[in-house]
């Protein structure tokens, strides 16, 4: 069955992207913990109470201070010294099934590693808007409205705002975040054929990118962390306010 493609906006639509139009391409959950020595002795335990929980994972890496597992391409599942994180690529609506899976991955890591403190816990969200341009995707990015936009000529050149990038982090004693906007330009190379006959592909894939890092930076207990609510009150909390950033 083959990737659902991502809707696209006509070069000539200006208009600033808005939150509901946009897809959710990855999200990541990452719990970050003082150093874990028992991953180098118990590495092998604690995958294979993992892999009983979520049949069909995938080894991609393993060697003493990190392993890595995959699921039918659309989940990858890391564990370190330090930290573990799990990805969703193209995340199903709602969240359900990333919670299911975030915690049937996190509770044996933090029981074979006996972690008991949390230094960081953060989710990751990454939406994207394609455009059929370059151009048209850095225009609809400036009309947010959160650069200061400069016409005539600087630095000699007079000419049009490309791939514009804008960050703003914002933190208090126990919670961050981080929101990250930027006009992007994907590149693909592809080769078919034989080493004879070769047929080069290139595609460019020209989108708006929206990710934000919402994080908890104060220490939390292991028992006061509830890996499923707490991703279905973040989920709320991105829905509710990222509109603070986007025109109405």
């Amino acid at each position: 069955m083959g990737k659902k493609a991502h809707p696209v906006s006509p070069p000539s639509n200006l208009a600033p992207p808005k939150f509901d139009e946009l897809t959710l391409d990855k999200l990541t959950l990452e719990i970050r913990y003082d150093l874990a020595p028992l991953l180098w002795d118990c590495a092998g335990s604690m995958w294979t109470e993992i892999r009983a929980n979520i049949p069909g994972l995938k080894v991609v890496q393993a060697q003493p201070s990190v392993s890595a597992f995959k699921l039918e391409n659309r989940y990858d599942f890391n564990v370190l010294t330090d930290r573990a994180f799990i990805t969703a690529k193209s995340p199903k609506p709602g969240l359900d099934e990333f919670a299911d899976y975030a915690n049937k991955f996190f509770e044996p890591v933090f029981h074979q590693l006996e972690v008991t403190e949390f230094t960081r816990v953060g989710m990751r969200f990454q939406y994207i808007k394609t455009y059929a341009t370059r151009s048209a995707a850095s225009s609809a990015t400036l009309e947010l409205g959160l650069w200061r936009t400069m016409g005539g000529k600087h630095f000699g050149i007079e000419g049009t705002i490309i791939s514009p990038e804008y960050r703003i982090c914002l933190e208090d004693a126990s919670h961050g975040v981080s929101a990250y906007f930027a006009a992007k330009t994907e590149t693909l190379d592809h080769q078919l054929g034989s080493n004879i006959d070769v047929e080069k592909i290139h595609k460019e894939r020209h989108q708006f990118m929206y990710d934000l890092d919402y994080y908890a930076i104060s220490p939390v207990r292991r028992e006061q962390l509830k890996i499923k609510p707490w991703i279905e009150q973040i989920n709320h909390v991105v829905h509710r306010d990222s509109n603070t950033f986007f025109k109405k």
